[in-house]
């Protein structure tokens, strides 16, 4: 009954398209020769960003499993269809300009290995932007107090990690190869535009959604972010998944059952 005018308000549907901006002005300084999207969906969001910062065709790259959006992705750029948490990226080192990965880590269970990735890849001063739903965000706080699931956090969902703007912070400080650039938000809920976007821009600890840009100081032979990856050996995941799932089809009393891989 209350969510419609709640969604008038706030302009929900535009949203992604709120964080999409977000991401781009983040890094509308730089002039990269290559870029290479880390979980670009249908990628037109990817070639857009591209466009306006002067990339070369020949130098946009993506990543995405999805089978349907790979699809559409692979007519506009370089596609590879790895699974972020346990396969490589398929370029060599120090290879990319500007490394982007928008509202993706909180899909992941294993988001060190991906950062390392993109670690790895990343030439030396080149950039890596990241933009994330922040759980410390205004309008959480009071779902939270008053007993509700955060908006980042709905279950059942997709997301299988919240990131807190504070916690994250000190976690990208913590890696010596990076130096943090800028850091701004998006959407400051529970306020209504024109404040939404320009309160974000001034609170990023307290909008929706953070964005980081991190530029690499160095290259080192084994990123420090690995350190926390050896609690995900590769496969793991997909090892759960599969393991639940058998679980769930010997379960003949209940009737079709189902495990969502997200």
């Amino acid at each position: 009954m209350y969510k419609r005018p709640v969604q008038a308000i706030w302009q929900t549907r535009r949203e992604g398209q709120r964080w999409h901006e977000a991401l781009c002005k983040l890094v509308s300084g730089l002039r990269p020769h290559t870029i290479l999207d880390v979980g670009c969906d249908e990628a037109f969001w990817t070639v857009e960003l591209a466009r306006r910062l002067g990339v070369p065709s020949d130098g946009v790259y993506g990543i995405e499993i999805d089978r349907r959006a790979a699809e559409q992705a692979k007519r506009r750029l370089k596609l590879f269809e790895i699974d972020l948490e346990s396969t490589s990226f398929p370029l060599v080192d120090r290879s990319i300009k500007l490394v982007t990965i928008n509202q993706v880590l909180e899909h992941l269970k294993n988001v060190f290995f991906c950062l390392a990735e993109c670690e790895r890849v990343l030439e030396v001063n080149g950039h890596l932007a990241i933009g994330i739903p922040n759980l410390s965000g205004l309008l959480n706080r009071f779902y939270l107090l008053f007993g509700r699931q955060p908006m980042c956090l709905e279950f059942p969902g997709a997301h299988l990690r919240g990131f807190g703007h504070r916690a994250f912070l000190t976690f990208l400080r913590s890696n010596p190869a990076f130096g943090l650039v800028t850091c701004i938000g998006s959407s400051l809920y529970p306020f209504p535009p024109p404040v939404l976007e320009t309160g974000a821009r001034l609170l990023p600890g307290w909008a929706a959604y953070t964005f980081y840009l991190l530029r690499k100081l160095e290259h080192r032979a084994r990123s420090v972010w690995l350190d926390f990856a050896a609690d995900y050996p590769t496969g793991q995941v997909q090892r759960e998944v599969m393991g639940i799932s058998r679980q769930c089809s010997k379960m003949q009393s209940l009737p079709n059952p189902r495990v969502r891989n997200n």
